[in-house]
């Protein structure tokens, strides 16, 4: 996936909608009018490089409302993180703990099941 379609899956996923195609002229942004792409792309927050929005994201998601749904998050962050797998000692917690925005983004999109490509 792209960074871009990262971004715009995640936050779909957080509720966020997009003005409809065709709807851009009527956009108000910093004091002119935007198309739909310029707008998606000034209010598009940017998951891929932000730990700060990644954060933002996993707040507001409701897969965290179930155990079983953080428990594969966790998973999925693990295997996503440069550990490539599930920690099995307390120095090994800080390849997840340090996990990058692009890192979480990816465990996030795989954890919902919106993850397209490989791996």
């Amino acid at each position: 996936m792209t960074n871009e379609q990262i971004n715009i899956a995640i936050a779909e996923a957080c509720g966020w909608n997009p003005p409809p195609e065709g709807m851009g002229n009527m956009t108000h942004g910093g004091g002119k009018f935007m198309s739909s792409e310029e707008w998606r792309k000034s209010h598009l927050p940017n998951y891929c490089d932000c730990l700060n929005a990644m954060h933002e994201a996993e707040r507001a998601s409701t897969i965290f409302k179930s155990w079983r749904a953080t428990k594969a998050w966790m998973d999925n962050l693990c295997i996503c993180s440069d550990l490539g797998r599930f920690p099995e000692s307390a120095p090994d917690w800080a390849f997840v703990l340090q996990a990058t925005a692009a890192q979480r983004a990816e465990a996030f999109l795989k954890t919902i099941g919106k993850w397209e490509g490989a791996g």
